[in-house]
């Protein structure tokens, strides 16, 4: 409405070194990344590409300890399964998202998840989201929906929903979770 005309951009001088590690530093502190991700944000920060700037800077973050893939991985799957109750497969697809290298997550991943009964877990991921029990074939199709999202398996999502679900609910559906030609 009261346009002063297209905004400049200001130029500001390229930062130092101190000034880029002082960057990281506060990043860091606002909260966990991972090494990728950090690379990213240091990137967005410089006006030219320097890898071997953002290199040394890395470097400097693992020695002091600062910056760990292993740690923020370790970190984020024992949140999203202790108070998120997520599945493996939903906990594997976000640490890859955050740039976390794919053999770190599964080394993770089977370490956390060696002991735990993936059912008890689906089972209390639908207590925490309040999910009803269904009553019908498409309210078991909306269950099972949600525990794939969780990232738990079709095998145990339909052990989930026949704990929960009465009968009616299930006829007309099949494994796949799909309704059968008799319901279409």
């Amino acid at each position: 409405m009261f346009s002063r005309g297209p905004r400049r951009k200001v130029e500001r001088p390229p930062l130092t070194d101190e000034q880029l590690l002082s960057a990281a530093v506060s990043a860091l502190a606002a909260r966990s990344r991972s090494e990728a991700e950090l690379r990213r944000l240091l990137q967005k920060k410089l006006t030219e590409p320097a890898p071997a700037r953002i290199d040394k800077v890395v470097a400097r973050l693992h020695e002091l300890g600062y910056l760990s893939d292993a740690r923020l991985a370790e970190s984020i799957v024992e949140n999203k399964q202790r108070q998120a109750h997520l599945g493996k497969r939903r906990v594997t697809q976000e640490l890859l998202k955050r740039g976390v290298k794919a053999d770190l997550v599964g080394e993770t991943i089977e370490r956390a998840y060696a002991e735990v009964d993936e059912v008890a877990l689906a089972q209390s991921f639908v207590e925490r989201k309040r999910l009803r029990p269904p009553k019908d074939p498409k309210e078991t199709a909306r269950l099972l929906r949600a525990l794939q999202r969780a990232g738990f398996s079709m095998g145990t999502c339909w052990k989930v929903v026949r704990r929960l679900g009465n009968q009616a609910a299930l006829d007309g559906m099949d494994e796949a979770g799909l309704a059968t030609d008799s319901e279409s």
